[in-house]
Order: C-alpha cells, then sequence, then structure tokens
C-alpha cells in the first residue's frame, strides 16, 4: 500500500515526535540525573559494604599506620564499629547541563570520629579514676585505649548531616565526583 505525500509526512513527523519524547523519558539510556545518582549510590553503598574492596583498602591503609594494632584493636572490627547504622539517602540531584555539573544533596547518617574520640577518652579517664594509684604499665595503657576506643565506637549513636556533593562531566558525556566529595564524606564521618 502506498501513501499519499501528506499523510507520509505526517507519518514521519509523528515518528519522529514519539523518539524524542521517548527518548526524554530514558528509552535511549538514563538522564544526567540518574547516572549521577546511581554513581553517587555505587560509590556510597561500596563504602557500607565490609567485603568490598573500598572498604578493604581502607583497612588495609588503616593496619599500615598500626595505630588500631598498637592497641591491641581489630582494624575491621573498629571500621564495622564505626559505620554500623550508617545510612544515605540522595535526597535530590541538580543538573546544570550547560555547565556539564550536578550538585547532590545527601542525607547522611553516621558516628562522628571526633565523638568516638571523645568518648573514648572519658572512658579512659575514668578507668584511671577507678584505678586509683594503682601501677599500670604502659601496655595496660595502650589495652585500656583500644578497650575504651572499640567501647566508643560500639555505643556511639549516629548523627544525620547533609552534604552538598559536586560532580561534572566530560566531553563525552561521563560523570565523576569532584575531588571535593571525598572530603565532604570524610568531614561528615570526623564530625
Amino acid at each position: 500500500m502506498r501513501m499519499n505525500r501528506p499523510v507520509a509526512h505526517a507519518a514521519g513527523i509523528g515518528a519522529l515526535a514519539c523518539a524524542l519524547a521517548l527518548g526524554g523519558c530514558g528509552l535511549f539510556g538514563p538522564s544526567p540525573e540518574q547516572i549521577v545518582r546511581d554513581g553517587l549510590a555505587s560509590d556510597f553503598d561500596m563504602l557500607l559494604d565490609e567485603e568490598s574492596q573500598a572498604r578493604q583498602t581502607m583497612v588495609s591503609n588503616l593496619e599500615s599506620t598500626g595505630a588500631l594494632s598498637g592497641l591491641g584493636v581489630d582494624t575491621q572490627g573498629f571500621l564495622n564499629a564505626l559505620f554500623e547504622g550508617m545510612e544515605y539517602e540522595i535526597a535530590s540531584v541538580e543538573v546544570d547541563d550547560e555547565a556539564k555539573t550536578a550538585t547532590a544533596t545527601i542525607e547522611l547518617t553516621c558516628k562522628s570520629l571526633t565523638d568516638v574520640a571523645t568518648r573514648a577518652q572519658e572512658l579512659l579517664n575514668q578507668r584511671a579514676a577507678d584505678a586509683g594509684e594503682a601501677a599500670i604499665s604502659p601496655e595496660e595503657t595502650l589495652a585500656w585505649m583500644g578497650e575504651c576506643l572499640m567501647q566508643a565506637a560500639q555505643e556511639d549513636a549516629p548523627e544525620s548531616v547533609e552534604l552538598e556533593l559536586d560532580c561534572s562531566s566530560d566531553d563525552e558525556g561521563t560523570w565523576s565526583a569532584d575531588d571535593s566529595v571525598a572530603a565532604a564524606v570524610a568531614g561528615a564521618l570526623l564530625g
């Protein structure tokens, strides 16, 4: 069957309009907002996953300092306690297509390492006061410090903080988190 020209022309324009409309709905790929959202979710999920490479790298980096092992603290156990109760919610992603930038608002619930350290010091001071004038060896003091640090990490309550995380796109449309994202998340964890 042969269509007359005006009908064929209208059908072609209709098909093009449908394709453009469907493309805007994500049929031909996710929107920049969704790409940023998915990328950030993947990064936060790796941080929360005890078995992820990112988490294992954190464990290795901390172990290499010897700071926790010197106190008799298991690094993996400490990080598990510190990250217990950690949650995130990506509240919004605002994309500026012209500037090829995006800002994601994240509600992060986490423990504060500063609060953990403060509480550990309080626990250690209480132990020392309870010991009175009894002689305590340096080894015992280090062991106490480790025990107090673990107790504080286990007992600390997570608090919520809102983060504004910046992302940008290169010329090929590949989105990545800006360098400031790591500092913002670290700042939230430090409290």
